[in-house]
């Protein structure tokens, strides 16, 4: 994946790898297992005991390792930082302008303050679990509670930094060169292409999720997964489509409002008829297949590659990153700069696009389950790497990816859809 745009990259083609197919013992992994029938199915996984709130089963929560850590870190300061060191949050006062990739054009992306208290993140430890759920298994209420929710957050003035667009303008932020790297001028900070793509993003959808809560009053309010890596869920899940909706954003693909999502899409292309649409389930879901076996013995694989202070960013992207980078250039619409979804400045301005990235933040901690819960990289440049969002609290909080590994600290509970899938080559796969 393009780290400067995703209106200009590649869309993926046949494989999600091109090299080192690499593969591990076995013995431990999920199910992932072939079979000979003949449809597939979809169910959620149940908790053992529904009424005992303790009870939960392991495969339904997004977890990791690791333990508290509230050290707090000095933001801002003038002094270099040593190459190799983990890359810091940015000084807040030396934000400048960022750039549209598509055009060329200078855009401002600079967070509605340039000074703050900045205090560690401290997971929370209330005991209140969220439900995550699949976008096509809501309900009727909890889809007016999103409404509700987004229209709130619309309705802040644009200045608030709760406000919907200043929310969806922190991914520019950190992704349009808004700001250098700490000690480094002229080394843009950038999360994309690097192991710092799935934990920074863990904690964007975290904040905005916690901050809808806060706007609805419901501490227990989770935003919804959009399972493309699932047949059910590989088309636009039908709630974003309503145009009366604040869900809604036209900057999409009109021409895949009803598409079955097709992972070999190149701009242009047909949509899948239906008499196509069971064998590209089933090659779309070989694909989700391989991009767990093929970098279980190896996270950077699957992660992306190292990038420490001082580092200028390439494109070391791992397969995670470039599958998410699929349902961005699919949602989005064709059309250069293919604001909104398609492009890295405007990407989080569509409300799909925290669906879609809950639903990486759920393929990762799957991943995780995978290897048996361990530390994909036990490394301080990567556990002590660190970034600044503002919280459901009002306050900025200086957060680091070592806080991220035990997940159920963040209390949040997901509503695992279970597929099997098979024909000529089928398989079953319980995510």
């Amino acid at each position: 994946m393009s780290l400067s745009l995703l209106a200009t990259s590649t869309v993926p083609s046949s494989s999600l790898l091109n090299v080192n197919p690499l593969r591990s013992n076995t013995k431990n992994r999920s199910t992932v297992r072939v079979g000979k029938k003949v449809a597939y199915t979809s169910c959620e996984q149940k908790q053992s005991n529904e009424g005992d709130s303790h009870t939960i089963d392991r495969r339904n929560v997004l977890l990791g390792l690791g333990g508290l850590y509230g050290a707090s870190a000095t933001i801002g300061s003038q002094g270099k930082i040593a190459m190799g060191a983990p890359v810091a949050p940015p000084d807040l006062s030396k934000c400048q302008l960022a750039t549209d990739a598509a055009n060329g054009e200078q855009v401002y992306c600079c967070p509605p303050y340039s000074s703050a208290d900045i205090k560690p993140f401290v997971p929370p430890n209330d005991g209140i679990l969220r439900k995550r759920k699949p976008a096509h298994k809501l309900n009727r209420k909890e889809i007016e509670d999103f409404k509700r929710g987004i229209q709130l957050m619309k309705e802040l003035p644009e200045t608030d930094p709760w406000s919907y667009y200043q929310q969806a303008t922190i991914h520019c932020t950190y992704c349009n060169g808004a700001f250098d790297q700490v000690g480094f001028e002229d080394v843009l900070l950038q999360i994309h292409g690097s192991w710092l793509f799935t934990p920074w993003h863990r904690y964007y959808i975290y904040f905005w999720e916690k901050i809808l809560g806060k706007l609805l009053k419901d501490p227990t309010f989770a935003i919804p997964y959009w399972s493309w890596d699932t047949p059910e869920g590989m088309y636009m899940p039908g709630m974003y489509l309503d145009r009366n909706s604040p869900l809604y954003d036209d900057n999409r693909n009109h021409n895949h409002f009803t598409a079955l999502m097709d992972y070999d899409f190149t701009w242009g292309a047909p949509n899948p008829t239906p008499e196509q649409e069971e064998e590209v389930k089933i090659r779309n879901l070989k694909k989700i297949h391989n991009m767990f076996t093929e970098t279980i013995g190896a996270p950077s694989l699957f992660l992306g590659g190292p990038l420490s202070a001082g580092q200028v960013p390439q494109d070391i992207a791992g397969a995670l990153e470039n599958q998410h980078g699929l349902p961005h250039q699919w949602t989005g619409p064709e059309a250069i700069p293919r604001h909104d979804m398609g492009n890295f400045y405007t990407a989080a301005r569509d409300t799909m696009f925290f669906g879609h990235h809950a639903n990486v933040d759920r393929l990762w901690d799957i991943y995780s389950d995978l290897r048996g819960n361990k530390v994909e990289f036990d490394n301080p440049d990567w556990l002590d790497a660190s970034f600044i969002f503002y919280d459901e609290n009002r306050q900025v909080v200086n957060c680091k990816v070592r806080n991220l590994f035990l997940v159920i600290y963040l209390r949040i509970f997901v509503l695992i859809t279970c597929n099997t899938y098979s024909g000529i080559h089928s398989f079953s796969i319980c995510l």
